[in-house]
C-alpha cells in the first residue's frame, strides 16, 4: 500500500514538473512563536488592571515559479521556467486589556500609552531568478524543483534569525512595557502576574 502511495505521489511530481501553468507556493503567515505574559498594574487608589501583551513573531513566505518547460515537438525549444522567492520575518507586540470575560479589548494608541502595538520587520530574504539569455547559454533550467534546496535553506536561516531576534525582544520588550505601565496615571505599582 506503502508502495502504491509513493508511486501516486511521484507520479504526481512528474506530471506537475512537465505541466505549463504557473506554480505558487505561499506559506501566507506561519507563526513562529508566540509570548502572552501578564502585568498587574495596581493604581493608588487600590484599584488594579491587567494588561496582556501578545509578542507574535510570523514567517511569511511566498515562492513562485512562471514560464514553461521547453516542448520541443510544437516548435518552443526554450525553457523559460523562472523561480523567484520572497521570506519575510516580523515580530509584532499587541496589548490587550483583561477583565472577568477575558483578555479581549485590544488596547490602542494614546496619550497615555502612545506605543501599546510594536512591530519589526526582519531584512527579507528574496531570490531573483537569472536573466532567460544566461539560462539558455547554460542549459540550465530555472524551476522551483531546481532551487528547492537553496529555497529551504533560507527559509530555515530566516526562521533560526526570526526566534532569536523574538527572545531578545521579549526580553527587552518586557522591561520597556514595565516602564510605559508605570507611566499611565496614578500607577502605584506594576508587577508580572505569576
Amino acid at each position: 500500500m506503502r508502495c502504491v502511495r509513493m508511486l501516486g505521489i511521484c507520479c504526481g511530481l512528474l506530471a506537475a514538473s512537465l505541466a505549463q501553468a504557473q506554480v505558487r507556493d505561499d506559506y501566507a503567515t506561519v507563526v513562529a512563536q508566540t509570548d502572552t505574559p501578564k502585568w498587574i498594574v495596581t493604581y493608588q487608589d487600590g484599584g488594579q488592571e491587567t494588561y496582556q501583551p501578545e509578542w507574535r513573531a510570523t514567517l511569511t513566505v511566498r515562492r513562485e515559479q512562471t514560464g514553461q518547460v521547453a516542448r520541443p515537438l510544437q516548435g518552443d525549444f526554450v525553457d523559460t521556467r523562472a523561480c523567484r522567492w520572497s521570506i519575510q520575518g516580523r515580530i509584532e507586540r499587541s496589548l490587550r486589556l483583561c477583565t472577568r470575560a477575558g483578555c479581549t479589548a485590544t488596547v490602542g494608541p494614546s496619550a497615555a500609552l502612545p506605543h501599546p502595538g510594536v512591530a519589526i520587520a526582519l531584512d527579507p530574504l528574496h531570490r531573483e531568478p537569472p536573466p532567460l539569455t544566461e539560462r539558455i547559454l547554460r542549459l540550465t533550467p530555472d524551476s522551483c524543483n531546481e532551487t528547492d534546496a537553496r529555497f529551504r535553506t533560507e527559509v530555515e536561516t530566516m526562521r533560526t534569525q526570526l526566534l532569536e531576534r523574538f527572545q531578545q525582544q521579549v526580553a527587552t520588550g518586557q522591561q520597556e512595557l514595565a516602564a510605559q505601565l508605570a507611566q499611565l496615571p496614578g500607577v502605584q505599582a506594576v508587577a508580572e502576574a505569576p
